[in-house]
């Protein structure tokens, strides 16, 4: 996942085909404004901010094991710029520190959009 990231914040965008990025059932979906992974459905989305990672997840706050206290419930919010999902779970990754945090959380929502 972080690869993808490193790739798209290093190419040009918009993508040279984005409908057919968009059409993929699987796999990394990019926009203009971030990136969307998903197997059956969503699963995250990573919305870029000037300082920070936006990560929605869908997963239920009540059922997220984050033992870092970094997720907020994102239902709380009437809508989140530039989100293109709807989720339970928001986690901002705002250094490098967090990324094991954020991945914990990123796995309990794979896993769950997967069973």
């Amino acid at each position: 996942m972080l690869t993808q990231l490193e790739r798209w914040r290093s190419q040009k965008w918009p993508p040279p085909h984005p409908a057919r990025l968009v059409t993929e059932s699987e796999g990394p979906i990019f926009s203009e404004v971030g990136a969307g992974y998903r197997v059956f459905d969503f699963f995250l989305e990573v919305i870029p901010r000037k300082r920070r990672l936006n990560l929605i997840l869908n997963l239920d706050f009540e059922d997220c094991d984050d033992p870092s206290q970094r997720t907020i419930d994102a239902t709380e919010y009437a809508f989140i710029t530039h989100a293109s999902e709807s989720g339970g779970v928001l986690f901002s990754l705002e250094n490098e520190s967090q990324v094991s945090a954020a991945l914990n959380v990123v796995r309990q929502a794979y896993e769950k959009v997967s069973e």
